[in-house]
């Protein structure tokens, strides 16, 4: 099946926490994201989704969409994506923009996935079901343990990632 991409949407979304986050550097409320749709000319779609922190990949919103729409997605529409060699090669040939091109092409291998009707875990050869983990994130001792408490007991999670940072007390 030929799936040639026709148009894009770009989505920018702010998703707040359900507390504030303290970081080494910084604190925030939320984080953003870039959720990307990719339609074929037939009527499949591809979605993918990059967090967007400029301090991780050095992108804002504005350049992570600008770089889409100006320099990545061009250079896939009207390509036969469900090659997907020759997906790697037209992103390979763009300079920079790892985060614009691995966002490109994760919803390639979305539309791959809906285009042969089955979920991409398995055209990936990958496993239905993976173990999670939960990130207690920098809080006093005590409301970290609280919270582990409460993730372990009502969610079942068993791997903890633990923040620290916060000083040897």
């Amino acid at each position: 099946m030929t799936l040639t991409i026709d148009w894009w949407e770009c989505h920018p979304l702010h998703l707040r926490y359900h507390r504030s986050m303290r970081w080494a550097s910084m604190e925030e409320s939320g984080a953003d994201y870039l959720l990307l749709v990719l339609h074929t000319s037939d009527g499949h779609r591809g979605v993918a989704e990059a967090a967007v922190r400029l301090a991780w990949s050095g992108f804002s919103m504005g350049a992570l969409v600008t770089v889409l729409e100006e320099v990545v997605l061009p250079r896939l529409k009207g390509l036969d994506v469900s090659d997907g060699e020759a997906t790697e090669r037209a992103l390979s040939r763009i300079p920079e923009h790892s985060l614009a091109k691995s966002v490109a092409d994760a919803a390639c291998w979305d539309l791959r996935a809906q285009a042969a009707g089955v979920p991409l875990w398995k055209l990936l050869g990958g496993r239905q079901t993976v173990p999670v983990s939960w990130i207690l994130t920098r809080q006093a001792p005590e409301i970290m343990a609280e919270e582990a408490a409460r993730i372990t007991g009502e969610h079942g999670i068993r791997t903890l990632k633990l923040k620290t940072g916060q000083g040897l007390e």
